[in-house]
Parts: structure tokens; sequence; C-alpha cells
């Protein structure tokens, strides 16, 4: 539980930690409780009040600022922060789970000054960069919420960055997680709703930064049929382009394997499919396919192209 947390308010640029003190703290978390105290680590007072430090640092500081909003409690007057975007996603995070909107007055590089978005709320957030480090800290937290909860439905600090944070972890376990599910489990954990299109944007923006752009991997397919000729000598990869700005056209794979597999121990019959993809840039999916000794398919080449034709399959 102590090294998912880190993660994860790590990946918001909360927390830094080496990867040897997480190994430590691993080994002496997950130790058996019938293992001798060197092999436990000696958890003493002082390494567990570490412990709780680190995990509860950015938490109660957030919890502070989610009483604020409500009750206007909260002596937060010179928190700190480890940087500029720590600070504006813990205000984020605090606005978006207590429904309130923020009005920013001044962001910058050194400063940060917001209230609350109603007319007459009196609730106002003051923070500025410590001179000479990347440090942010609380100079005033004021007033108490008399509006009540100003936003219902949407809420203008759930952008698609805040989204994409939402659904990385998930979105790295399933790469099927659809724009519907997005929608539920932001409902479910903050009570407020987003456009459909919001999930769909922060979904493809999420999958880019994880496994890049369909445009980038356009651009390595040369290389990776370049990899395949290499590493598989016989076998055919071919890219083909159009235009000046050569364009990808079309793509055909063949490995040797499947060459002599044919030639050698297959019927002397070849089935020809295709199928559209449904992909940013479309295009249908090409196979030859025969049968093997036991009358299983056995994947001859395949290839990508705009249509299925005569032309494509030539």
């Amino acid at each position: 539980m102590y090294l998912g947390l880190l993660d994860r308010l790590q990946r918001h640029g909360c927390l830094s930690e080496s990867e040897e003190r997480k190994a430590s703290m691993s080994e002496q978390l997950n130790a058996p409780l019938g293992a001798p105290p060197y092999q436990r680590g000696c958890l003493n007072h002082r390494s567990i009040l570490q412990i709780v430090v680190q995990i509860a640092g950015l938490c109660r500081v957030i919890n502070l600022i989610m009483g604020s909003f409500i009750h206007g409690r909260g002596k937060l007057d010179g928190c700190s922060f480890c940087s500029r975007n720590a600070f504006r996603n813990a205000i984020k995070e605090a606005a978006i789970a207590q429904h309130f909107e923020l009005r920013i007055i001044k962001s910058d590089l050194i400063r940060y000054f917001a209230k609350c978005a109603s007319e007459g709320c009196p609730w106002r957030i003051r923070a500025v960069k410590l001179s000479n480090a990347p440090t942010f800290t609380i100079r005033s937290l004021e007033g108490t919420h008399t509006c009540g909860r100003n936003a219902h439905d949407g809420h203008h600090q759930a952008s698609i960055d805040w989204i994409v944070s939402f659904i990385d972890e998930r979105l790295r376990s399933d790469i099927n997680y659809k724009p519907k599910d997005i929608l539920h489990d932001i409902y479910k954990q903050y009570g407020i709703k987003i456009s459909y299109k919001q999930a769909w944007r922060a979904k493809e923006r999420g999958l880019a930064a994880i496994y890049g752009s369909s445009e980038d991997g356009y651009c390595l397919l040369p290389a990776y049929c370049e990899q395949i000729k290499r590493t598989n000598p016989g076998s055919v990869a071919k890219v083909f382009t159009t235009g000046a700005d050569n364009r990808f056209h079309g793509l055909f794979v063949s490995f040797y394997g499947s060459i002599c597999g044919f030639l050698n121990g297959c019927l002397p019959i070849v089935g020809l499919g295709g199928i559209q993809l449904k992909s940013k840039y479309l295009g249908t999916l090409l196979s030859a396919t025969s049968f093997d000794a036991d009358g299983g398919l056995f994947p001859l080449a395949f290839g990508i192209a705009d249509v299925e034709n005569d032309e494509s399959w030539m």
C-alpha cells in the first residue's frame, strides 16, 4: 500500500524518492512477521515515523485544503509543495472533489492567486514561489465558503490533462478502457459529469503518451521492415509510399518461416481475405492463408492497403 501510494504521488510530481530507498522500504514492509529483526529492517519508531510522514505529507495538505473549502478551516499558512505543478495539482484535486469552481486571478511561475468562482463568496488562496528554490508555499487561505457547492455537473478544473492523469494507471493495464467507463468512474469517484468527447480525447492522449502516436508508428514501419529482413533472412517486408512527402500507401510482410512451411508442408491452396480497419487512418488488412497437414489454417502473408481490390492484391 505504501509503495503504491508513493508511486501515485510521484506521478503528480509531489514526492521524490530514490529507487534504493523504495527497495529498502519494500524489503522492510514485505518481510514476514516472524523474521529476525535484521531481516525485517528493524522498523523502529524512527523508521515508522519516516514512512508516516512521507505518506501523509501531501494527503494531509489536500485534506486541510478540502476542509477549508467547506468550513473555512485549515491552518495552511506556510505549507509548502515541492513544485508549482504539485501545488496546482493539489488545489485542482481538492476543488474537483468538493465541487467548487475556482476563478484564477493570477498564475505565473512565481505566484498563484485564486478565489471561489461564486459571486460574493469570500474564500480565496494565495501562494508564492520561494526564492532560489522550486518550492511553492501557501501565504494565506482566507474566508469561509458561503456559496454551497457551485459545480454540480461538469467542472472547469476537470481538464483533459486531469482526466489523463486519472485514467493513466487503468489505461496501462487495460488498453480497451472505454470512454463510457471513464465517464462512469469519474462520476462514481467525484460526482461530476464530463462529456463523452472529453473522455475519448483523454483516452487518445493517454494512449499516445504511453505507446506513442499513430503518426510515430507509421514513421517506424520502414525500420521495422528492415529489422524483419535482418533477423529473419529470406523474409519479404516492404512499405509502399506515395506522393512527394512519401505518405504511407501500403505494407506487405511474409516471414521466411511461413514461406518454407507453405512450400514444404501445406496443401497447394491459398485463401485470400480482407477486413476493414477501424483505427484513426482506416484501411484494409489483407491476409493470405493455407492449410497445413492437419487441416489447420497456416498464415502465409499479410498486408495493409487502402481498399481491397485487384490492384492491392497484386
